[in-house]
């Protein structure tokens, strides 16, 4: 259902009737009142979608507690984790769904550094737990996660506090990752990134860009689903922010203001990459239409984007590439293209940039 956005939101102080929690189910085509409002006993600090059932949306709460819903079933839970030492009893801000149809988990994360696997049909105990933490911290060992992110395709290794390039395309840039900061940054990094380290445990890298047109905290960043170079972010001042990392790098391709200009806080982009929904924290969901600037199929080939993205990024380790003046070429579709412009070829090889040469030159009459 792409046209259908989910919301959690805290209890209104002024309806003393309300639960803690409440999350709303809205449709693009019905803005007047939601499709669906669930109810919680504790704060809904995240929800979202279940990847493999159409009807489900599982929540994070104050609590702790995970927490399933079922469209087809009445306001309340259906199923809902323990308050045990055997799951989590902090804070739950960060949730992730790994795996197939037939074979997945959710995996959510506390403030207190607790990660847990869980089998939706079974949320009595969690399949795994595990501690996350980091000895060289000066404070504490805990690990105070917020966001998490895993890589496409992968189940067994996570990072937390960011968001993983989606893997599709041509090549594959999976590897590259945006965090947001409340030093009014955005960060990307890379996760094989052979950047000079300044520890002797060789355990920090260098961001590979840094974005700070921010006036405020930068509370989310997003990849798009469909375009290698565009992600969007919103931050505290209440503005929303469409980056093209093949346009510019300094600045974004599109600024705006939503609503009121309350503080912005999350972001999700719908699967066409053409719709961002974005909450606010005066309790609005804000939808715009991106247009054209999320969509690859231009009178260029679609192969070139993430081209660029390799060559504005620098991420010319593992390619060679070959160079030359195009006046006609053909593609996966067979459709002949006549324009001639400077082209790079990009192919995937074991060789290091420094061994990369122009093979040859290619040119039609």
């Amino acid at each position: 259902h792409p046209e259908l956005i989910v919301s959690s939101y805290n209890k209104n102080p002024v309806a003393i009737n309300e639960p803690d929690g409440i999350v709303c189910v809205w449709n693009e085509h019905l803005a007047d009142r939601p499709e669906f409002v669930f109810h919680s006993q504790s704060d809904v600090l995240t929800v979202r979608f279940s990847d493999f059932h159409p009807n489900y949306i599982i929540g994070g709460t104050y609590s702790g507690q995970i927490l399933l819903w079922d469209t087809r079933a009445k306001s309340l839970p259906i199923l809902k984790t323990h308050l045990s030492a055997g799951g989590h009893t902090h804070p739950v801000y960060a949730l992730d769904m790994v795996g197939t149809q037939n074979a997945h988990n959710l995996i959510s994360v506390s403030t207190d550094g607790t990660m847990c696997s869980w089998q939706l049909d079974m949320l009595a105990q969690p399949q795994e737990t595990l501690a996350l933490d980091y000895p060289a911290h000066q404070i504490t060992e805990e690990v105070a996660v917020t966001a998490l992110g895993f890589p496409d395709g992968e189940t067994n290794s996570f990072l937390v506090g960011l968001h993983f390039h989606p893997l599709f395309g041509p090549m594959d840039f999976s590897d590259l990752y945006l965090t947001s900061s409340v030093d009014w940054t955005v960060k990307l990094w890379r996760k094989r990134t052979h950047a000079k380290v300044n520890t002797p445990n060789n355990s920090t890298v260098h961001a590979l860009y840094s974005f700070e047109t921010a006036d405020d905290y930068v509370y989310d960043a997003r990849w798009s689903p469909t375009h290698p170079a565009v992600f969007g972010t919103v931050e505290g001042s209440g503005k929303f922010d469409v980056w093209n990392l093949n346009m510019d790098t300094e600045v974004p391709v599109m600024s705006t203001v939503a609503g009121s200009g309350k503080a912005l806080n999350k972001l999700s982009w719908n699967k066409d990459g053409r719709h961002a929904a974005i909450g606010s924290s005066d309790g609005h969901v804000y939808v715009y239409d991106i247009g054209e600037t999320a969509m690859t199929a231009t009178k260029y080939p679609a192969k070139q984007h993430w081209a660029k993205v390799v060559k504005n990024l620098g991420l010319t380790e593992g390619l060679v590439y070959l160079k030359g003046d195009v006046l006609k070429e053909r593609h996966d579709t067979d459709v002949e293209l006549s324009f001639r412009q400077e082209s790079n070829f990009y192919y995937l090889t074991g060789f290091a940039e420094h061994d990369a040469h122009v093979l040859f030159d290619l040119k039609s009459q």
